[in-house]
């Protein structure tokens, strides 16, 4: 087309439209508008094919459109382009023109497809097209200007007109996080597990009685049964936001002490809360999922008593025959450094003769339960104590097992301190006044009755050292202890 040839054309579809309009005549002078549809290109499919939308008709202000659908405008006869912009809006970066309210195209441009009767956004698959990507869960409202495309005889062009849709939520939920957390050590068989999402979700109710199961096993199988695996829609699963809580039914399948268990979930378990029920991807076996519970079973002194002398022995029962490893059972005064009890010094720690029950020894003069501390009382005193007690510091008698054979190293038993908690008031020794110990709690992941379990504060009550056990429940456990004054030792 010769330079000014478009620019005449422009001028006498204007001088045509002015007649058409002064003459009252407007419809002759548009192209009429059969139809929009909008195709989706993004199916969002379940395995067994259902919920498969390829096209919808067009209403005003379509719901749920799929974020790379294609636009396309249907006029009464074959037409091609003319000049002028279609505006989206919202802006879609990185399209046309944008700016922070709108984005627009230019007609015409390789961002417009004409075919026929049709004008067409979106069309990757045709030449010259360019795919436009609209975001999810938006409003977006397209508007077209006046005489943008014409009719092939350039005597007719179209009416500005606008159409308006929303897209939908396509994005399926990911797992971000799992409680226990995978491979943990000595977590308690009261232990509920805790799935969370990037999203709300929904456990996939069972509708068609075919629901998707989720399932926790002994892999060794030493237990019977040694695998369950309830629907989603079982009352063991409840969802709140983005989390999804199992209670395992314990009657059902036992939680044992120093077991493994490892948890799955099926495709389709959970899925968003939106109407398109996307789902969550499956956690199969192959993931590895699993933790062990504690092997303690108790301890003596009991969680949560008070006025311990330091010369007291403390004991830990055991769920099967153990027997020493490599490592140090750790005694941590707040502050001061690590005592390392060796698993190997038979004065110090011992093991009785039924294999279930190791005591550490804290009736020696001199330094008590404080070792090397023992020279310097005073930074054993009023203290709270981390107990940490390694991986391999104690092995297992019995490795017999349904399937393979279990390690003969135990996990982690007592993982020590968590400092988040230490909120601390020391006594001053030999001040000549009464004090006040101030119980503190430091996490020490415990056997079966409680992940959480504590070892805090040596202190001093009617002329001997003493420490004070405690489990904190809340933070209005901190409750200050009445003692004597301090003495020196």
């Amino acid at each position: 087309m010769a330079p000014g040839t478009r620019g005449q054309i422009a001028w006498s579809r204007l001088l045509a439209l002015w007649l058409g309009l002064a003459n009252g005549d407007v419809q002759q002078q548009f192209l009429k508008t059969q139809t929009v549809s909008l195709t989706h290109l993004q199916d969002v499919s379940w395995p067994d094919g259902s919920d498969v939308q390829d096209s919808q008709a067009w209403t005003n202000n379509n719901q749920n459109v799929r974020t790379n659908s294609i636009v396309e405008i249907e006029f009464a006869e074959n037409i091609q382009a003319s000049f002028g912009y279609i505006t989206i809006q919202p802006a879609i970066s990185g399209i046309g023109a944008s700016s922070a309210s709108a984005t627009t195209i230019s007609v015409p441009s390789s961002d417009v497809v004409i075919s026929g009767q049709s004008l067409l956004l979106n069309d990757a698959s045709s030449a010259g097209g360019r795919q436009i990507v609209f975001a999810e869960e938006t409003v977006y409202i397209l508007s077209f200007d006046a005489g943008i495309i014409q009719n092939l005889a350039m005597t007719d062009t179209n009416a500005a007109f606008s159409i308006q849709f929303t897209t939908g939520d396509f994005t399926a939920p990911t797992l971000l996080s799992m409680s226990p957390a995978d491979e943990s050590p000595n977590v308690p068989v009261t232990t509920t597990i805790v799935f969370t999402f990037s999203e709300d979700i929904q456990a996939n109710p069972d509708v068609s009685g075919t629901a998707p199961t989720w399932g926790i096993q002994d892999p060794y199988q030493r237990q019977t049964p040694f695998s369950v695996a309830p629907k989603c829609s079982d009352a063991q699963i409840t969802v709140s936001g983005a989390s999804a809580t199992i209670t395992i039914d314990t009657t059902a399948f036992p939680i044992l002490p120093c077991s493994q268990y490892q948890v799955v979930f099926a495709a389709k378990c959970f899925t968003d809360t939106s109407v398109n029920l996307n789902y969550a991807a499956a956690l199969p076996s192959s993931s590895n999922y699993d933790w062990w519970t504690s092997c303690i079973t108790s301890y003596s002194p009991a969680i949560g008593t008070y006025g311990v002398p330091i010369n007291t022995d403390i004991v830990l029962t055991f769920a099967e025959q153990i027997l020493r490893g490599t490592g140090n059972i750790v005694l941590t005064p707040l502050g001061e450094a690590s005592q390392n009890y060796d698993v190997t010094d038979t004065s110090r720690v011992l093991i009785d003769g039924s294999q279930l029950q190791v005591t550490i020894v804290g009736d020696v003069p001199t330094d008590y339960l404080c070792l090397s501390l023992g020279a310097d009382m005073q930074k054993c005193k009023g203290k709270p104590v981390d107990i940490t007690i390694a991986a391999g510091v104690f092995g297992r008698v019995d490795t017999t097992a349904g399937v393979g054979s279990l390690p003969v190293n135990l996990e982690a038993q007592l993982t020590g301190p968590a400092p988040q908690h230490r909120d601390l008031q020391l006594a001053s020794a030999d001040d000549g006044h009464d004090h006040v110990d101030v119980p503190f709690t430091i996490s020490a992941a415990a056997g079966l009755a409680a992940l959480g379990q504590h070892f805090p504060s040596f202190g001093v009550r009617e002329g001997f050292e003493r420490l004070n056990f405690e489990r904190r429940t809340s933070p209005k456990l901190f409750v200050p202890v009445k003692g004597s004054h301090l003495r020196n030792r």
